[in-house]
């Protein structure tokens, strides 16, 4: 009953939490939405003024002034955000053509892996993977790793740049976030400003301190997503806005249009890490999963059994302690596994995490993405009857997409690379794939989870 009631509240909730979060959001952005909020306050002080001035059988001349003052100022705002929303109807977001082809690695030693997701016989989205094996090797050591610190002049140049860079919020970032709200409202899809942690800097063996800032999800969309893509009216074919300036961009190009991967932490954006895992369970399998359609990525796409985004919540309590780096990402792989792979919650949160074991086994950027860091990894739990606890979060995850037998290792090696392989000379001439030995493709696999593989 509890599920049923659950999945029918979902879409009016998730609009409700998408419409809360994009006005607290403007309103810490831009002094127009602070206004705004003022002249409601204004106009409802005005009325309960007013009736209580008839109650008590008085009259206030300035009581009226202030309500009619205030409700003409709604009545005009009112007009004004009318008029927008009829016009953020006729917009669409489009890719800029090339904008991330070409880019190389940030530095020596690191490979770069081209994934081609193929989906009903057709090459549907293709993404970049930059990883340095240096520190995938410092990550599935086992070692202790650096001290986690928090960078708060980090987060105070990552709120400036979005209110004022580009010409200020409004001009630039707002016509994003409000054609993307309009799109997640009318499709039911969850948009929401969850509080996030960002990596403030670069990953390395000889990292003294693994520098981290508190963000949100509606800064990684506005500084990590957005860069790339540009909003253009249906109706006029006019450009709306666009982001392709060289400071926004995760890349930078040389005096002969050499493309390279910028450091992590070289221009202030979120970073928002993504952390995904795979579940292999004591049956011998690995459970996937369909992205369900309401989610902001991925959507159709095959996932691993926990993939999402880093909470602040997740690292928090971590900063300043030993090897707390690690267990704030491994914590933040338990929670989407458990939000997407527990979900009739047969066992309550944390008793699973008390019964999970997860460790990293990669880190890469994601170049799409504004190359923010994704870190991928396997996670173990050693409760019982565990087939009755693993389920699909029909919120998060549609339903199941396929179980990787994993029997032995050679097993398991040969079903992955049945989902991502490098691309065969046969497969390159089919879906029309570049030379070279960095081209794979991923059978329906999301580049998280192809990542994983």
């Amino acid at each position: 009953m509890i599920d049923r009631i659950k999945v029918w509240s979902q879409p009016l909730l998730c609009g409700i939490k998408n419409r809360i979060s994009y006005i607290r959001y403007c309103s810490s952005h831009s002094l127009l939405f602070v206004l705004q909020a003022l002249s409601v306050l204004i106009f409802w002080y005005g009325i309960i003024a007013l009736v209580i001035d008839l109650v008590q059988g008085s009259f206030s001349l300035t009581n009226l002034i202030i309500t009619l003052a205030s409700l003409a100022v709604q009545v005009i705002m009112e007009f004004l955000a009318w008029r927008e929303r009829q016009d953020s109807k006729y917009v669409d977001s489009r890719k800029i053509d090339g904008y991330y082809s070409g880019i190389e690695p940030p530095g020596a030693g690191w490979t770069r892996k081209i994934v081609h997701i193929v989906i009903d016989g057709r090459v549907t989205e293709t993404g970049g993977i930059y990883a340095d094996p240096k520190v995938d090797r410092m990550l599935r050591s086992g070692a202790g790793l650096p001290v986690m610190k928090r960078d708060t002049q980090y987060e105070k140049f990552l709120r400036r740049r979005i209110r004022q860079g580009g010409g200020g919020f409004a001009r630039l970032h707002y016509p994003f976030l409000r054609y993307n709200l309009r799109l997640s409202q009318f499709f039911g899809r969850q948009f929401n400003n969850e509080r996030k942690w960002g990596l403030s800097d670069e990953l390395s063996e000889s990292t003294d301190a693994v520098m981290v800032h508190k963000t949100c999800y509606y800064d990684s969309y506005l500084t990590n997503i957005t860069p790339g893509k540009k909003l253009i009216t249906t109706r006029r074919g006019e450009e709306v806005c666009s982001m392709d300036q060289p400071e926004y961009a995760p890349f930078v190009t040389d005096s002969s249009g050499k493309k390279t991967l910028r450091r992590t932490g070289d221009i202030h954006v979120a970073n928002e890490p993504g952390v995904t895992t795979l579940w292999l369970l004591n049956n011998d399998s690995i459970p996937l999963w369909q992205q369900s359609n309401q989610a902001q990525s991925n959507r159709g796409q095959v996932v691993a059994s926990g993939s999402g985004s880093a909470d602040w919540a997740d690292c928090k309590s971590f900063i300043g302690k030993a090897d707390g780096f690690r267990k704030a990402v491994t914590l933040g792989m338990e929670r989407e596994l458990y939000e997407e792979s527990v979900g009739k919650r047969a066992i309550g949160k944390s008793e699973f995490f008390d019964q999970t074991k997860t460790i990293i086994t990669g880190y890469f950027r994601w170049l799409e993405k504004g190359g923010k860091a994704e870190f991928v990894g396997v996670s173990l739990s050693s409760m019982r009857h565990i087939d009755e606890i693993v389920a699909p979060e029909e919120s998060e995850v549609s339903r199941k997409a396929r179980p990787i037998p994993a029997p032995t290792v050679y097993g398991l090696k040969e079903n992955l690379r049945e989902l991502v392989h490098p691309a065969a000379a046969k497969e390159r001439d089919k879906y029309r794939l570049p030379d070279g030995d960095d081209q794979y493709v991923s059978n329906g696999c999301s580049i998280s989870c192809a990542a994983a593989v």
